[in-house]
């Protein structure tokens, strides 16, 4: 990763720039971000990024999604907006089935029913939660501990001093990370449109732990940019 990510774990909150016509705010310090707008695309990224991120943001679903968003365009950027080419997350045979379906569909980037933000469907918010948690749980990192006796869910307390054991999650580019975002996407808008109280405490959930792991990957590769850690 780019010492760019340092530079961003240190941005003032009050900083802005013009990544578009309008003058918005772009994302800022990681962690920084709590407001009811997306986060804008950066000026910069890399087409994929750029078409993606557009699917996966038609809806706002507010201030706790878009403070992840803006950890996610800290790592791609980190990353130079890396493709990806052969590096994806492990666990694709029990990731969620609709994942499957949009990347077969070409991401909603060629039309169709899954184009401009829709995805596909989520038929059953209870058989969703349960297959994504099950499929999360599957991609951690070795050092994080189970919590209770949900699938997927772990504790969240300090970070591990290698850099090497990030391994796990450290997958940039179209093949990585954007699944997971996307997922918690489709699975925000059905919560949104039909969800109860549980639903939405469970997608809640879902996308504080993602926030918190991601954290802990662009502080350490920060470091890493930095010259220290490993």
């Amino acid at each position: 990763m780019s010492a760019a990510v340092a530079a961003l774990l240190h941005h003032k909150k009050s900083a802005t720039t013009t990544d578009t016509a309008t003058s918005a705010t772009s994302a800022p310090a990681v962690g920084e971000w709590d407001s009811d707008h997306i986060p804008l695309s950066p000026a910069g990224a890399a087409g994929w990024f750029t078409d993606c991120y557009t699917e996966i943001t038609a809806v706002n679903l507010g201030s706790v999604f878009n403070n992840l968003l803006a950890v996610y365009i800290a790592i791609e950027r980190g990353y130079n907006w890396e493709k990806g080419g052969g590096s994806s997350l492990g666990g694709t045979g029990i990731r969620p089935k609709q994942l499957t379906q949009w990347v077969g569909a070409g991401r909603g980037l060629r039309g169709g029913s899954m184009s401009k933000g829709a995805g596909p469907s989520i038929d059953s918010l209870a058989v969703f939660d349960d297959a994504w948690w099950r499929w999360w749980g599957k991609l951690q990192p070795s050092w994080r501990r189970p919590q209770g006796d949900k699938p997927g869910r772990f504790e969240r307390n300090t970070y591990p001093a290698s850099k090497g054991e990030w391994s796990a999650i450290r997958h940039p580019g179209q093949n990585g990370l954007l699944g997971v975002i996307a997922t918690l996407y489709w699975w925000g808008k059905a919560v949104k449109k039909e969800g109860e109280r549980e639903d939405r405490e469970s997608w809640t959930e879902a996308v504080s732990d993602v926030k918190w792991l991601l954290k802990g990957l662009v502080a350490s590769e920060s470091k890493g940019a930095d010259g220290g850690g490993e």
